[in-house]
């Protein structure tokens, strides 16, 4: 690269700011890169808590509709059992 700044009667100068720049340039790049790396790893994680917490509000839900139809002892054929057996099966579904 040197031998091109001489050809061109490009200065020690001109050639040490030349290389400065890129140098600073390589730094910045290399900056944003981890930077952004660290800023979608915060991301993943935040993802990863809010599906804890919506597999965890559906596990509480799967809960409350089985104690409500143990309570309610509703008779197998009817349509509010089928009803809820329907968003039980939903919510396994989902929460796999």
């Amino acid at each position: 690269m040197q031998d091109y700044f001489l050809e061109n009667n490009i200065s020690k100068f001109q050639f040490i700011k030349y290389y400065e720049t890129v140098r600073c340039a390589e730094i910045i790049s290399k900056f944003m890169t981890d930077l952004t790396n660290e800023q979608q790893n915060k991301s993943i994680e935040k993802l990863k808590n809010e599906l804890k917490q919506q597999k965890n509000t559906l596990s509480k839900l799967e809960k409350k509709i089985n104690t409500l139809l143990d309570k309610n002892k509703l008779k197998k054929k009817t349509k509010t059992y089928f009803f809820f057996k329907t968003i039980l099966i939903h919510l396994k579904y989902f929460s796999s």
